[in-house]
């Protein structure tokens, strides 16, 4: 049977199910592992790159802290390590 949005439980009701519940989460380090764990050696530079882009071209403030927080430089190293790996 295809499960349909009016079956699925809402935000509230999961909520209602695990509040009070002691959750465990199991480790995803041997999932993982193959990954690698340093950083690229371009990482400051590219870092540097990013913010200095992000200062020019994001006028309002309160984006231009959202948009370094996201810390684009560390997705794309991540990335490329991966892809490249």
């Amino acid at each position: 049977m295809a499960n349909s949005a009016s079956q699925r439980p809402t935000t509230a009701q999961i909520y209602d199910t695990l509040n009070g519940q002691t959750l465990y989460f199991p480790s995803l380090q041997s999932i993982l592992s193959p990954f690698p764990t340093e950083l690229s050696p371009h990482y400051d530079q590219l870092k540097e790159i990013v913010e200095r882009n992000i200062e020019d071209r994001i006028d309002e403030p309160d984006t231009r802290e959202k948009a370094k927080k996201i810390n684009i430089a560390l997705i794309l190293v991540s990335l490329m390590d991966f892809l490249m790996g």
